[in-house]
């Protein structure tokens, strides 16, 4: 009796060598390092083609196109030993491998069985642009009683060939099959397929080869600048930036190149930059939505948003207060905050402030530890003033 499968649609389809189930996806496996990946899917166009000296064709071709119990079998018996069929073509697998991949290897899976056993491979070769190639992969032993899958080639294994994006996404790409008759005997043969697919392996370049990202303070502004050597599939840059190097919000999106393999120059100018040490990092994002983040940098801007508004900070002792000496041009609400460049907002500290000079302590409570620290000035939701110090408790 056949062993019970999963009744599948026929569209797209992923084979688990592990539990030799099928399930309803187009296969697509991403690794973080942009290693190797997979698309696995079934043919669309089928059709029979001669060998010379066969003794049969195949009928129900388009029966290949799922594992349901279905099959596609030989037009007439194969009575001798020997005797052999025409070639199944299976094309138009409608792969969409994006451009600039490389192609690591290719995968054959051929669901048959014979339930007579008289049944085995006779030439097994992929179709590259039409026309099918010389590498025959066929397997020795006779076909089992009940429904297999057998493996052709792999993730390594290019069949002798050498294969670009275009060869796998062609039309013209595709599978050639024929079976033949294993032993005498007046018992039929009763060759039958039930589903082929194709699984093509390939790794996916970087989107981006990032030349350098650099950003400068000039006057009032901070310049940024970056260079590409090559893009693929690039949609977007976000510039981001940050006050602590840990949260980071975006203030701009510059338009990619999509697809390019010359150096491409890009520039930001941030006209209202942060007072202190700026982190400013680069974004990439792709059409499919994708996106990879690189380095950071930092530039340092002095003054103060208002020159009638600034902060003084100071203490003896770190470790139990710090005192900011802070001159507002009205009164009302502010809030200090001292925000370690490695650890994110430490303490906040919210004061009634009157118009003028004001002389504000801000306990600390042994919280602080030696480093690099910034301070902010915060009123209404925006930094008034912004300074740098190391604390050395």
């Amino acid at each position: 009796m056949k062993n019970s499968k999963s009744k599948l649609p026929t569209n797209e389809r992923s084979y688990t060598l592990a539990s030799f189930f099928y399930l309803v996806v187009f296969v697509l496996l991403h690794s973080l390092s942009f290693g190797q990946i997979s698309q696995t899917k079934v043919g669309q166009t089928y059709s029979n083609s001669a060998i010379s000296g066969s003794n049969s064709s195949w009928i129900s071709i388009t029966n290949a196109n799922s594992s349901d119990d279905v099959y596609v079998v030989t037009a007439a018996n194969l009575p001798h030993n020997g005797d052999f069929t025409d070639y199944l073509n299976i094309t138009n697998f409608q792969f969409n491998i994006p451009l600039g991949s490389t192609i690591s290897g290719i995968e054959v899976n051929v669901e048959r069985s014979d339930i007579n056993g008289k049944s085995k491979d006779s030439k097994v070769s992929i179709i590259k642009g039409g026309s099918i190639t010389t590498l025959n992969k066929a397997q020795t032993p006779a076909w089992s009683g009940t429904d297999n899958v057998q493996n052709y080639g792999g993730n390594t294994d290019l069949w002798s060939n050498s294969w670009n994006v275009s060869d796998v996404n062609s039309a013209g790409f595709g599978f050639a099959f024929s079976a033949n008759r294993t032993g005498g005997g007046g018992q039929p043969t009763s060759s039958k397929i039930d589903q082929v697919y194709i699984t093509v392996y390939y790794t996916n370049p970087l989107p981006i080869q990032l030349v350098e990202f650099t950003a400068k303070c000039t006057s009032e502004v901070v310049t940024l600048k970056w260079e590409t050597a090559s893009e693929i599939n690039n949609d977007y840059f976000s510039i981001e930036r940050s006050n602590d190097g840990v949260n980071f919000e975006t203030v701009a999106t510059i338009k990619g190149a999509n697809n390019s393999t010359i150096n491409k120059a890009y520039s930001f100018i941030d006209e209202s930059p942060l007072f202190g040490t700026s982190f400013y990092r680069l974004k990439q994002t792709d059409f499919d939505g994708k996106s990879e983040t690189f380095k950071t940098v930092a530039v340092t801007k002095s003054g103060k948003i208002n020159p009638s508004e600034s902060m003084v900070v100071y203490s003896n002792h770190f470790d139990e207060s710090l005192m900011a000496k802070v001159q507002l041009t009205e009164s009302g609400s502010v809030e200090i905050q001292v925000i370690g460049i490695n650890s994110g907002n430490i303490i906040s500290q919210n004061f009634q402030a009157e118009e003028g000079m004001n002389l504000l302590e801000l306990n600390t409570n042994g919280i602080l530890k030696t480093g690099v620290y910034i301070i902010r000035l915060v009123k209404d939701n925006k930094v008034l003033a912004t300074t740098k110090t190391m604390f050395v408790i």
